[in-house]
C-alpha cells in the first residue's frame, strides 16, 4: 500500500468478507497520519453522497462537500467500503476523479489536480471556479470478489483504474500468537481454536484449475473476530464447554437445535468440513457434548443464576453457571432506575435459559447480539428481558424491505424560523439516538432488508464508528476523549458514541425451516453478531409458563392435550396449517383460561389459529385426527368449523360504552339483515374485543362474505368510532402512517387514520391488507405486538406510561385494530397477509352462510321473490361453492353474487330468473366447459337456464334448455377392457407340473382357461404367459377372473426356468416397444383412454394458464432522476432541489420479469402387480388415465412447468418415459408413453422400487440428470410419485416411505398418490405421510382432480 502511495496509484483490496480489509485501510491510515473519509457503498448510493448535497439555510442553497469532494481537498483519504454492492453505472461518476483527480460539481466548480492548478494559476488563467485537489489524496476501494461471493462485478473502465491486492483472512498462526502473546489466552484453549478455524479456512479454498467458480459454492468460515471472542468466554468460563459450544454463538448452524433444512449449501459445506474437524483434531477442551457440539440454546431446566448490581452505567454480574463461579466487573449497562435495590438475581429456570447466556456474552466480549428462530417465539420478549436486566431503556426500530440505508441512521426534516425561513436539518434515526445515548436499540426484522442496506452499519457495530451522510462521524468513546484531550478544536463534526449503546438483532426464517428464508444470515451478519438460536419451548417449560401466565385456570390435562397436539403439528412441514408458535399458544391459553371451556373451547381456539376454516379437506381431516389423537373427544364438539347459532341483536353480549364524541364516525351500513350465521360471528368478535381483551382481530375470507358489513353492523352496535384505510399495491410505509406535505415551503406531516385511531381510542380497520405489499403491513407487528412505532416525523407512538414529551404519543387504552383479508392463494391475487404476520392477530375465518341463513338473507333482500325460487337460487350457489372447494371451478361464488341476483329480481321481476343470472355468469361465457358445469348446476336446482351454446354466444333470452346426461362412465372408453368379471378372484390349488417357459396357444374365442399349461392368457396355471400361475415368460390379461397359486408353489419354478422365462420377457419388452407406430386404429385406441377425462384436461389447462411462475413483482425504485411520482421520503430533498428524488414502478436491479420454470417429476408405479391387479380395481387404467392428464394438460405450459415421466419396477428404479425439456408434441408420442407405462408393467421382473426411484427422483429433480442437457435453474422442484401402495408385500415401511420423500437439501416438494392397495394400506399411508403430501385415489374419477388440486397447491 505505501508503494502504491508513493506511486500516486489509487488502491482496491479484495478478499472475502468480514473487516479486514476496512481495518487494513484504518490501519494506514493511521501509520500515514491522514484521516479516512468513509463512503459505505449500497443499493441507495447516489450521486449526491459522491459529490455535493444541496442543503436550505435561510431560504438559500447552499452545497456541502461529501466524504470524496472533502478528502480530496484535504488530501485525507477515500475509503469506498464494499463496492460489490454498487448499483450499475453510478460510480462512473468518480471515474475522472480516478483518472486525472478532476470532478464537475454541482455548485459549478471543478475539482482538478494541483498539478494542473498550479500550471494554470502560473500562466495567469481564470481559476476562480477551480479547486485544487491535495497532492496526498488516495481512493481505496474495498470489495468481494463476485463471483463466487454475491454481488456486482465491477466496471472494466472503473476497474481498470485502481491497482489491486488481494487480503485474505488472519491466517491460523498469526492468530495463535495473537490470542496467546497479546490476549493471554491459555495455550490449551487457543490451539484447538486456530487449528479448527485454519482447517475450515483451508478447506474453502480451492486450487482445481477445472473449478468453475460460478458454481462453486463458498464456505462460510469463523469471522476473524469470533475466534478472540470465543477464547475469551472459554477462559472465562472454564465450565462452559461441558453445557454447550460456544462456537454455535458466531456460526449460527453449528447449534444442534437449528433445523438443518434452513442451511445454505456454503453452510452444509462448512459444517461438514466442522465434522470432519472434529474427528480429527482434539477440540474436547473448547467444545461440548453433543452432535454439533451442544446447543447452547436449548430451554432445558437447571440450577444456572447470575446477580447483577449495578453502579451507574455500569455492573458487576456474578455467574454461577456450570460449576463456574465468576465475578466479572465493570460490565456496562443503561442508567433506569431500579426500583428499590440496585441488585437483582436472574434464576434460569424461571426465566428464558438464554437470557444468562447473553449476558455472559455481553460481559465478556461486548458484542451486540442476534437473536434468530422462528416466527412467534419470543425474540422481543427476550430482547426486552436483557434491556430490562441491565436497566437499559430501549429503541425498536421495525425494518422493512423498502428502508434505505439512509434512513437507518439520519432522517431529514425542514425546519423554520420565526420569519418563516426554511433551513434543512438532519435528525438521528432511533439507532443514531440510541447509540448516543446508551440505549439498546432492538433492530427488529433483519430477514426483510436488504444484505447492503445492513452492511453499512458493519463499522457502527464492529469498531463503534460510523460517517453519517450530513458529514458528522459517531466514534468511540474512548477515541473521542483522546481526540479531545490532544486537540480541543480536532472534535468538530465528532460525536462520542455511548460505552453502554448495544444493538440486538431479531431474524425470523420461516417454519417450513427452507434454506430460501436464512439468505441474511451471511458471513458478515456473523461478523456484526454474536447469534443465538431460538428453539421453541419443551414441553416442561412450557408448562412454567402456561403456570405464571395463567396460574391454575388451565387444568393439566387441557394443557396435556395442548402441548400432545403441538407435538403432532411439529410433525408437518406447516403446509396450509398456521403456525402453533409461543405467540399461537399463549392465545389459546387466554382464550381457554377467560371461558373456562372443555374440549369445545379447545377445539375452537386450536381450530382458529390453525386456520382449519381454509383448509383443504384432506388437510382439515389430518387436523381433526390430530386433535383426536390429542385426547380431545371430537365426536362430542361440534366441528372446528362450526359457527354457534345467535338468533338476535338481543343475544348479543354488548359492552357499556360511553356515547361516542364524533358519531359521524361510527359506521351505519346499509341494508344490513341481522342472520343468525352473521351475529354468531359478532358475539366472537365481542369476546375476543372485551374478554380476551385482543388488540388486534383479523378477518380473512373469500370475497362477498360479509366482512366489512359484519365489522360495520358490530361497531355501530357499540357506537364505536371507527377510523379506515384501505391499501393496495402502490401503498407503502408512510402513507400507513404519515403524509407529508409542502405548505408555503414548510413540510407539513398529517396523521393518517392510523395515528388518529391510535391517539383518540378509536377502531383502526384496515381492508385489502392482503393487497399491500407484506414488508408494508409488517410495520404493524411494532404497534401491535410491542406496543410502539417511530414516525417520520420524529414522533413516537408508545404504550403504557409514556407521553413525557410532545414527541411522544400514548396509545389510547380503547384503541383496537381490525384488518380485513382475502383467503391466500388461488385464484386471489393478493399477498399471503395470514402466513407473513396473522399470528400477531387474533384470527376470524369469515364464510359464506350455510344454506338456512343465507335463504333467509336473500329473501329480505328480495321480499318480493317467491321462496321457492330463493331456495332454488341458494342451494345453486351452494353447489357451486361445493365444486370451488372440490377444485372443479375456479371462481369462488359468494353470498355478494347471490344477493346482485335476488336484487335484481326484485327490482326487475319481468326479466326472470335468467336475466338476473345473466349479470353474473357472462363473466364465464367465454369458457363453454364452465359454462356446462354451471348450466347443469342450476338445472339441478330446478332453474332452467338457455342451452350452453346459446349463452356461450351471449345471445340469451331462450327459454328452457336440455337436460343434462348423467355422469360419465369413467371406466369406459379405455385401452384395457374386461369381461366376464365379476370383481372376485379365485384360487388355483392344482397347477400342472413345471415345463419350460413358453407363451401358449392364442384362444380367438378368448374363453376361460384356468389351471392348465396350453392357453396364452389363462389363470391359475403353470409355464405360460398368462396371471396367477408360474413359470410363465410374462403377464397376459385377457379379461377373465383370477385364480392364484400360492406363493409355496410359484417357489418351485426352477432357477434355470427363471432365467429363460426372464430372456423371453426381455425380447418381447423389445419387441413391443419396437413396435408402437401409429395408425388410425391407434389413434382411436388413444381417444378412447382420452376421451372421458376431456373435461379434466381442459380445466387444468385453464387452471394453468391461471398460475403464473414466482416473478420479481414490480417495485418502487426509488432515488431515481425520471420518475413519475416524488418519493414521500424524499420531500425535503425535492423542497430544496434534489434531483433523485422520484420513484417509479420497476424490477429491481433492472431485471425483467424472472419467469422460471417449475420442475416436476412424475413417478409412475410400473411394477407387475399394476398389471396384475389392474382387473381388480382398475388401477393401471387410473395410471394412465393420470400419465394423459399430465401430457394433454400440460400441452402449451411447457415454458411454466418442466415435466418429465419416469417409471420403477422390479427391473429397476427408473425408467424413462418423458426427460425434461423434450415433452411429447402428439398424440402419437403420448400414447408410445402410455403403451410403454402398459408394456413395462406387464414384463418386468418381480420386485419393487419405490422408495430408490423416489430418492433418484428428488436427486435428478435437483441436480439435473446425467448425460442429459443442463437444466435451466428452476423456480420450484417437485416430485409426485403415484403408486399402488402394496408396500408390505415387499417389506417397506411408511417411515421408510416417509424418509425417501424428505429432500436432505430442503429444495424439492414430494407427494405420494396411493392409486390403489389391497386392504386399508393405503389409507393407513395416507394417515401417516405429512399432510398434504399423501393422496388416496380410490376411484378413477379422482384421478384428475387429485393430479390438478396437486399442481395448484404447489404452484400458488
Amino acid at each position: 500500500m505505501a508503494q502504491k502511495d508513493i506511486m500516486q496509484q489509487d488502491m482496491f483490496l479484495l478478499g472475502p468478507p468480514g473487516v479486514s480489509r476496512r481495518n487494513l485501510v484504518m490501519a494506514y491510515g493511521e501509520m500515514t497520519n491522514r484521516d479516512v473519509h468513509v463512503v459505505s457503498i449500497s443499493q441507495d448510493t447516489t450521486e449526491s453522497d459522491l459529490k455535493q448535497r444541496r442543503e436550505l439555510v435561510n431560504n438559500s442553497a447552499i452545497y456541502n462537500n461529501q466524504a470524496p469532494v472533502t478528502a480530496a481537498l484535504n488530501g485525507s483519504l477515500l475509503l469506498l467500503d464494499n463496492v460489490q454492492n454498487a448499483e450499475r453505472n453510478i460510480l462512473p461518476v468518480l471515474n475522472n476523479l480516478l483518472e486525472n483527480r478532476e470532478l464537475n460539481l454541482e455548485d459549478n466548480t471543478m475539482l482538478v489536480s494541483h498539478s494542473r492548478y498550479k500550471n494554470l494559476l502560473e500562466g495567469g488563467a481564470d481559476v476562480s471556479f477551480l479547486r485544487p485537489t491535495h497532492p496526498d489524496f488516495r481512493i481505496i476501494a474495498t470489495g468481494v470478489p463476485v463471483p463466487p461471493f454475491p454481488g456486482n462485478t465491477l466496471d472494466p473502465p472503473l476497474r481498470s483504474r485502481f491497482q489491486a491486492m488481494r487480503v485474505n483472512s488472519i491466517d491460523a498462526v498469526s492468530m495463535y500468537n495473537n490470542l496467546v502473546e497479546i490476549e493471554q489466552i491459555d495455550p490449551t484453549i487457543a490451539k484447538p481454536l486456530c487449528n479448527l478455524y485454519g482447517g475450515l479456512l483451508q478447506a474453502g479454498e480451492s486450487t482445481d484449475v477445472n473449478t468453475n467458480v460460478n458454481k462453486k459454492f463458498v464456505r462460510m468460515t469463523f469471522p476473524s473476530t469470533s475466534i478472540p471472542n470465543a477464547a475469551k468466554m472459554l477462559s472465562t468460563f472454564p465450565g462452559l464447554n461441558k453445557s454447550q459450544n460456544v462456537l454455535s454463538n458466531y456460526l449460527y448452524f453449528l447449534n444442534e437445535d437449528f433445523p438443518s433444512g434452513g442451511l445454505s449449501e456454503s453452510a452444509k459445506k462448512t459444517l461438514a468440513s466442522f465434522q470432519v474437524a472434529k474427528e480429527k483434531l482434539d477440540l474436547s477442551r473448547v467444545l461440548g457434548s453433543g452432535e454439533r457440539g451442544g446447543g447452547g440454546g436449548g430451554r432445558g431446566d437447571n440450577n444456572n443464576e447470575c446477580t447483577i448490581v449495578t453502579h451507574g452505567n455500569t455492573a458487576a454480574i456474578t455467574f454461577k453457571t456450570d460449576g463456574d463461579n465468576v465475578t466479572v466487573e465493570n460490565v456496562q449497562c443503561g442508567s433506569r432506575p431500579r426500583p428499590n435495590t440496585n441488585t437483582k438475581t436472574i434464576h434460569e429456570n424461571q426465566t428464558h435459559p438464554l437470557l444468562i447466556k447473553m449476558l455472559q456474552h455481553v460481559a465478556v466480549t461486548n458484542s451486540d447480539l442476534l437473536l434468530i428462530s422462528n416466527k412467534g417465539e419470543g425474540k422481543t420478549r427476550l430482547a426486552k428481558a436483557f434491556a430490562t436486566a441491565l436497566s437499559y431503556e430501549t429503541e425498536v426500530v421495525n425494518l422493512y424491505k423498502d428502508i434505505s440505508s439512509r434512513d437507518l441512521v439520519v432522517m431529514r426534516k425542514l425546519d423554520t424560523n420565526k420569519e418563516d425561513a426554511s433551513t434543512t436539518a438532519w435528525q438521528y434515526s432511533p439507532l443514531i439516538d440510541a447509540a448516543v445515548s446508551g440505549k439498546v436499540c432492538i433492530l427488529d426484522g433483519l430477514e426483510t432488508i436488504s444484505p447492503d442496506s445492513l452492511l453499512t452499519l458493519q463499522s457502527l457495530l464492529t469498531d463503534r464508528e460510523i460517517q453519517l451522510p450530513n458529514g458528522e462521524k459517531l466514534i468511540r468513546h474512548d477515541r473521542y476523549e483522546l481526540i479531545k484531550n490532544n486537540d480541543p478544536n480536532g472534535v468538530t463534526n465528532l460525536t462520542p458514541i455511548h460505552p453502554s449503546f448495544r444493538v440486538i438483532g431479531l431474524g425470523t426464517i420461516a417454519n417450513n425451516n427452507k434454506s430460501s428464508s436464512t439468505k441474511f444470515l451471511t458471513e458478515d451478519v456473523a461478523t456484526m453478531f454474536t447469534q443465538f438460536w431460538l428453539s421453541s419451548p419443551n414441553d416442561a417449560v412450557m408448562r412454567k409458563i402456561f403456570l405464571k401466565e395463567f396460574g391454575n385456570g388451565i387444568s393439566p390435562a387441557t394443557l396435556d392435550k395442548i402441548l400432545k397436539f403441538r407435538s403432532l403439528i411439529k410433525t408437518t412441514d406447516g403446509g396450509n396449517f398456521g403456525t402453533l408458535s409461543l405467540r399461537n399458544l399463549l392465545r389459546v391459553g387466554r382464550k381457554i383460561n377467560n371461558t373456562h371451556g372443555g374440549d369445545e373451547a379447545l377445539v375452537a381456539s386450536l381450530s382458529s389459529v390453525m386456520n382449519a376454516n381454509l383448509l383443504p379437506k384432506n388437510e382439515l381431516s389430518t387436523l381433526r385426527r390430530f386433535l383426536a389423537d390429542s385426547g380431545i373427544d371430537i365426536e362430542s364438539v361440534r366441528s372446528p368449523t362450526h359457527t354457534p347459532t345467535i338468533n338476535s341483536v338481543d343475544e348479543l353480549n354488548l359492552p357499556k360504552l360511553a356515547p361516542p364524541a364524533n358519531p359521524q364516525l361510527v359506521p351505519s351500513p346499509k341494508k344490513f339483515f341481522d342472520i343468525a350465521h352473521h351475529l354468531s360471528f359478532m358475539e366472537k368478535l365481542l369476546t375476543d374485543m372485551f374478554d380476551n381483551e385482543e388488540k388486534a382481530i383479523l378477518l380473512i375470507g373469500n370475497q362477498g362474505v360479509g366482512k366489512n358489513m359484519i365489522v360495520d353492523r358490530l361497531l355501530q352496535l357499540c357506537n364505536m368510532e371507527r377510523e379506515y384505510i384501505q391499501l393496495h399495491r402502490d401503498s407503502t410505509v408512510g402513507q400507513l402512517t404519515l403524509t407529508p406535505n409542502l405548505v408555503d415551503g414548510k413540510i407539513v406531516w398529517e396523521d393518517s387514520p392510523l395515528i388518529k385511531a391510535v391517539k383518540n381510542g378509536r377502531v383502526l380497520m384496515i381492508d385489502e391488507a392482503d393487497k399491500a405489499p407484506l414488508d408494508v403491513v409488517a410495520v404493524l407487528k411494532s404497534l401491535i405486538e410491542d406496543g410502539e412505532m417511530r414516525l417520520a416525523d420524529g414522533r413516537r407512538i408508545v404504550s403504557g406510561d409514556g407521553g413525557e414529551n410532545e414527541n411522544e404519543i400514548v396509545i389510547h387504552k380503547n384503541f383496537k385494530v381490525i384488518v380485513l383479508a382475502n383467503r391466500p392463494g388461488y385464484p386471489f391475487l393478493g399477498n399471503d397477509f395470514f402466513g407473513s404476520i396473522g399470528d400477531i392477530f387474533s384470527s376470524h375465518v369469515i364464510t359464506n352462510p350455510p344454506l338456512e341463513s343465507e335463504i333467509e338473507l336473500l329473501t329480505n333482500y328480495a321480499p318480493n321473490v317467491k321462496k321457492k325460487m330463493i331456495i332454488k337460487l341458494a342451494k345453486s350457489f351452494a353447489e357451486l361453492r361445493e365444486l370451488n372447494n372440490d377444485g372443479e371451478i375456479k371462481y369462488p361464488y359468494s353470498t355478494r353474487e347471490a344477493v346482485g341476483a335476488v336484487r335484481h329480481l326484485q327490482q326487475f321481476p319481468n326479466e326472470g330468473i335468467e336475466g338476473s343470472l345473466k349479470n353474473l355468469l357472462d363473466f364465464d361465457t367465454y369458457d363453454p366447459s364452465l359454462m356446462a358445469k354451471l348450466h347443469s348446476v342450476f338445472l339441478n336446482n330446478g332453474i332452467v337456464l338457455p342451452d350452453v351454446a346459446t349463452m356461450v354466444r351471449g345471445q340469451w333470452g331462450v327459454k328452457g334448455g336440455r337436460g343434462g346426461k348423467g355422469v360419465e362412465d369413467r371406466g369406459s372408453g379405455l385401452t384395457l377392457k374386461y369381461r366376464n368379471k365379476d370383481g372376485t378372484e379365485g384360487k388355483s390349488f392344482k397347477p400342472p407340473g413345471l415345463k419350460d417357459p413358453k407363451f401358449g396357444q392364442w384362444d380367438d374365442k378368448n374363453e376361460a382357461h384356468v389351471g392348465g399349461s396350453n392357453w396364452a392368457g389363462g389363470t391359475g396355471g403353470s409355464n405360460t404367459a398368462g396371471l396367477g400361475g408360474r413359470g410363465g415368460p410374462f403377464r397376459l390379461d385377457r379379461g377373465h377372473k383370477v385364480h392364484q397359486v400360492s406363493d409355496e408353489a410359484k417357489a418351485e419354478v426352477s432357477e434355470e426356468s427363471q432365467k429363460l422365462a426372464r430372456q423371453m420377457a426381455e425380447e418381447a419388452l423389445a419387441a413391443k416397444l419396437a413396435e408402437i407406430e401409429m395408425s388410425e386404429g391407434e389413434f382411436a385406441l388413444y381417444e378412447d383412454l382420452v376421451g372421458p377425462i376431456r373435461s379434466d384436461i381442459d380445466h387444468l389447462r385453464g387452471s394453468l394458464s391461471d398460475v403464473e411462475a414466482k416473478k420479481l413483482e414490480r417495485a418502487w425504485l426509488k432515488g431515481v432522476v425520471n420518475g413519475n411520482e416524488i418519493d414521500d421520503s424524499r420531500i425535503v430533498d425535492a423542497a430544496i432541489g434534489e434531483k433523485a428524488v422520484y420513484k417509479k414502478r420497476g424490477f429491481p436491479d433492472g431485471k425483467s420479469v424472472l419467469v422460471k420454470p417449475k420442475r416436476i417429476r412424475f413417478v409412475f408405479d410400473c411394477s407387475g402387480s399394476m398389471y396384475r391387479f389392474n382387473g381388480l380395481d382398475n388401477r393401471l387404467n387410473r395410471s394412465l388415465e393420470a400419465a394423459a392428464l399430465i401430457m394433454e394438460g400440460f400441452e402449451g405450459s411447457e415454458n411454466r412447468f418442466d415435466y418429465s415421466i419416469v417409471g420403477h419396477s422390479g427391473d429397476g428404479p427408473k425408467i424413462d418415459l418423458v426427460k425434461f425439456g423434450k415433452h411429447p408434441q402428439n398424440e402419437n408420442e403420448r400414447l408410445k408413453v402410455l403403451r410403454g407405462i402398459v408394456a413395462n408393467t406387464q414384463y418386468c421382473r418381480s420386485g419393487d422400487y419405490t422408495i430408490e426411484g423416489i430418492e433418484e427422483a428428488i436427486v435428478d429433480c435437483r441436480e439435473g440428470v446425467e448425460g442429459e442437457d443442463e437444466m435451466e435453474e428452476a423456480d420450484e422442484c417437485i416430485v409426485v410419485a403415484l403408486s399402488d401402495a402394496n408396500m408390505k408385500r415387499y417389506g417397506i415401511t411408511v417411515d421408510e416411505l416417509s424418509n425417501a420423500m424428505v429432500d436432505p437439501e430442503g429444495e424439492v416438494t414430494t407427494h405420494f398418490i396411493a392409486i390403489a392397495s389391497l386392504g386399508q394400506e393405503a389409507v393407513d399411508i395416507q394417515s401417516k405421510l405429512e399432510p398434504g403430501h399423501a393422496h388416496f385415489c380410490n376411484n378413477t374419477s379422482d384421478m384428475p382432480k387429485i393430479i390438478r388440486e396437486l399442481i395448484l397447491s404447489v404452484s400458488t
